[in-house]
């Protein structure tokens, strides 16, 4: 990897627990080394690609976030505050930090797929080298 996507990488490593990182290595190792079966490894960046484009897709909503601000009070809940159990996007922009902020969150609806090409090549992945230890 270059030096700027080895960064990124690391970024992404340090936010994980021990077996997740363990599992995203051995994911890459399986890509770089031409072992990952294409079919998942294409499922995954469809869906990858997916996601993205529905992230994009909302660039209209968080563009009317300047005026939605300038419109809230201090410490003013916005929307409802019940709780739902859903695959979400949360922007958190600091207005003044530590004391005042805006969160807005925009729900994903592509993630389902993301999640399901991803189990795909880790199953796919780790078959493979249990067949090879075998």
């Amino acid at each position: 990897l270059a030096a700027a996507e080895q960064r990124v990488v690391a970024g992404v490593l340090d936010g994980m627990d021990e077996r997740n990182r363990r599992l995203v290595e051995e994911v890459m190792l399986a890509v770089q080394g031409g072992q990952a079966p294409p079919a998942e490894t294409q499922a995954l960046l469809d869906a990858v690609a997916a996601v993205r484009a529905e992230v994009r897709g909302h660039g209209a909503a968080l563009a009317s976030l300047g005026d939605r601000l300038d419109a809230l009070a201090a410490g003013e809940p916005v929307g409802p505050t019940e709780a739902e159990v859903k695959h979400r996007l949360v922007m958190t922009v600091p207005i003044v930090p530590f004391l005042l902020g805006y969160e807005g969150e925009i729900e994903l609806k592509s993630r389902f797929g993301l999640d399901a090409a991803w189990q795909a090549l880790v199953k796919k992945v780790r078959g493979e080298r249990d067949e090879e230890s075998s």
